[in-house]
């Protein structure tokens, strides 16, 4: 039906985008003729990825650069312009394409992040959109993600064991 058409649409939006910054970042050429070739019946969901302008400025928070990508949203490193702090912002950048459930999904999970508090969990600050897409911003924690820490690092064994059981109590 409708909606597996657009989760379709919107997993297949999210893969080209990861390939391109794959590409980009490994400083190949990427060309749109070549993706539209490949997804001959996506034409639109190719002219999206390509032409998709990330905006300067999201309600109230200037934009830095990326941190990361996941899922189906990116993250940005921010500048929250009336508190003049650094935040990180968590854009649903497949909003255009998204049923009603998968942008509810996207909203619930910045509610349910905000009801935590712990000192291991970053703090939901404002969720809104921006020319259809929703964003939320929370806690900006400098350093390496856990996945750059088990890639160039290597844990002594006290410091995985409270690792795991930081997380262990985390999920009681």
């Amino acid at each position: 039906g409708r909606g597996g058409r657009l989760e379709r649409r919107v997993l297949l939006r999210e893969l080209i985008a990861l390939e391109l910054e794959l590409c980009r970042g490994r400083g190949d050429q990427v060309d749109e003729q070549d993706y539209l070739a490949r997804f001959s019946a996506d034409a639109e969901v190719v002219d999206g990825v390509f032409c998709a302008v990330e905006p300067e400025e999201v309600a109230g928070y200037e934009l830095i650069g990326g941190l990361g990508r996941g899922g189906m949203g990116v993250v940005y490193l921010a500048q929250q312009s009336g508190l003049s702090r650094k935040v990180a912002i968590k854009m649903f950048l497949a909003s255009q394409l998204a049923s009603e459930e998968q942008v509810r999904r996207f909203q619930a999970e910045a509610r349910a992040a905000a009801t935590l508090t712990h000192p291991n969990v970053v703090q939901i600050f404002d969720v809104g959109e921006v020319e259809g897409q929703h964003y939320f911003a929370m806690q900006f924690v400098d350093g390496l993600s856990l996945a750059q820490r088990l890639v160039e690092d290597t844990f002594e064994f006290d410091e995985a064991a409270r690792l795991i059981d930081e997380r262990a109590k985390t999920n009681r």
